[in-house]
């Protein structure tokens, strides 16, 4: 015998319901789930920011030949190929569009660091660098090109460049950087002492996926703005893992303003367990200098 209408009723209206509860499941989405962000370039090139400004995608000149739309995607570990998920990536992942597609030059990736691994205060400035992979044609983990840092009171970030698109990951370094202190006021024409301790960290202190490493060729410089004056330091050295380096340097004023002084740093990783693969990467550390008057 077929259903009235009065007996199909009641399942017409939670039908109804499990719909109308179903779009609003997907319209609001809950805080941390996948965004996606998108924009088109020419050859003329352009940028585009996402995440809030925590990622920022920029297209050179030329690197285009046609109008294409670029993606930037966040998305959680499962999204991951395998083979970047085992490097057990830390902070935001992303995944930039069209995947795989190859470009007539570099683009660059900039993304902020997790705070996790980076604090800034005015006794102290401490970062471990991360590095940026992602996935190569031969579906392996593949490092992007060119890194560098930058850690300072006012930003912090990681930029590297990619022959092509796809996901991108961080991972935490082995090396610890502190600066001290991180902000300093004093009168024009008077010195202080600055210190950057540098620490390759011991087997023992690392976390799932980092891999003991030997930094090789590293080269201190330290320099400053035209207000802030630093004696000559330069610096080569070679530290082992588990092995700490500390530099000292003099700082002063030359006249009312403010200023900064950095440590930079280019240097080469190699893992304990690969040395012949290395990794060249650059890291400026800085801190800010208030020159008062007396």
């Amino acid at each position: 015998m077929p259903p009235t209408s009065k007996g199909v009723a009641p399942y017409l209206f939670l039908l109804i319901i499990l719909i109308v509860a179903g779009g609003l499941i997907l319209f609001f989405r809950a805080p941390g789930e996948i965004k996606l962000y998108s924009a088109v370039f020419g050859p003329s090139g352009g940028s585009l920011a996402c995440d809030g400004g925590r990622a920022l995608i920029t297209m050179p000149g030329g690197v285009l030949t046609a109008n294409t739309a670029i993606t930037c995607e966040t998305v959680s570990v499962s999204d991951l190929p395998k083979s970047l998920q085992k490097l057990v990536p830390v902070g935001v992942l992303y995944r930039l569009g069209p995947e795989e597609m190859a470009f007539q030059g570099l683009v660059e990736v900039r993304l902020a660091l997790d705070s996790s691994l980076y604090s800034v205060g005015p006794d102290r400035i401490v970062i471990t660098p991360h590095l940026l992979y992602t996935v190569g044609r031969d579906g392996q983990p593949e490092l992007l090109q060119g890194l560098s840092m930058v850690a300072s009171p006012s930003e912090a970030y990681i930029q590297g460049s990619l022959t092509h698109l796809g996901p991108v990951v961080k991972r935490p370094g082995t090396v610890r950087f502190e600066l001290t202190p991180g902000e300093v006021s004093l009168p024009p024409g008077l010195l202080f002492n600055t210190t950057l301790e540098i620490r390759n960290l011991p087997r023992e202190e690392l976390e799932q996926g980092q891999l003991p490493s030997d930094i090789k060729l590293a080269k201190l410089r330290v320099s400053a703005s035209d207000d802030v004056a630093a004696e000559d330091h330069e610096e080569w050295f070679n530290l082992s893992s588990g092995e700490t380096r500390i530099e000292t340097f003099t700082i002063f004023c030359r006249e009312e303003g403010k200023g900064s002084y950095a440590g930079d740093l280019h240097y080469r990783i190699s893992p304990v367990d690969n040395p012949d693969l290395e990794i060249i990467a650059y890291l400026s550390i800085a801190g800010e200098v208030r020159c008062v008057g007396k």
